[in-house]
């Protein structure tokens, strides 16, 4: 009877280490496994990562670079596009998905499970410099039918007084200052760039609320309304 009882209890201890065992193999299997893919949950600038090697993010990385688009917004609500495509905007491996993977650690993988982990970075990209420009010489906004040159205000007599004839903003674009705008929107993959707040237009010298203009517009006002009531005066003496 006791030969028996132990012989239980050497079969129950084996299959504990047994199971032991096995739960360690699978414990040590998804560490390795952990070890050169992203766990659950993780997501880089946008894109889900989970159970990804490096490599496989960095084709979605591409991907998503490939796939990209700046909207410019330019005066009267007119928008135009310059896509990737376009300028032969490509990804430039910069190791930063090996640094994120070698951040995380494996054999906490149990524990990260229910945690989200949402990574931001910024892709260092390459594009083609001499095809940007020739795209942005062929935008509509830079085409001499489309543009129209800034005006400043001025004073104009119109019947018995002076008037002021308010300033034209146009649509005179800085070449330089908008390719300047673009080339930094692509290089940090932003997708909207307005022209008008990035003040890319070159403006009037002289507007309607013009201090000296608005002074010089009573004095001129004010001489008139002399010369016609000593023009008056004339006539009554007459």
């Amino acid at each position: 009877m006791r030969h028996n009882k132990k012989k239980i209890i050497k079969i129950a201890l084996g299959v504990l280490a047994g199971y032991f065992l096995i739960m360690l193999i699978g414990y040590m299997g998804v560490v390795f496994y952990f070890s050169s893919h992203f766990q659950k949950g993780t997501t880089i600038n946008g894109i889900s990562c989970e159970n990804k090697t490096a490599e496989q993010v960095k084709q979605q990385i591409q991907k998503q670079i490939g796939d990209y688009k700046l909207k410019i917004k330019e005066k009267d609500g007119k928008t135009e596009t310059i896509s990737a495509i376009q300028v032969e905007l490509s990804y430039v491996d910069d190791h930063k998905a090996e640094e994120l993977l070698d951040m995380q650690n494996p054999w906490r993988w149990m524990k990260e499970l229910s945690r989200k982990k949402d990574y931001k970075i910024e892709t260092t990209t390459t594009y083609n410099e001499i095809l940007l420009e020739e795209v942005l010489d062929e935008l509509s906004c830079f085409q001499k039918e489309n543009i129209i040159a800034p005006q400043d205000a001025y004073i104009k007599r119109e019947g018995e007084e002076y008037v002021i004839v308010p300033e034209v903003e146009g649509t005179t674009l800085k070449e330089e200052k908008v390719e300047e705008a673009v080339k930094e929107a692509i290089q940090k993959g932003e997708t909207v760039i307005d022209l008008e707040e990035l003040e890319c237009y070159e403006k009037p010298s002289l507007y309607q609320n013009d201090p000296g203009l608005l002074q010089e517009l009573e004095e001129k006002n004010e001489k008139l309304q002399a010369e016609k009531t000593a023009q008056l005066n004339e006539v009554e003496i007459i």
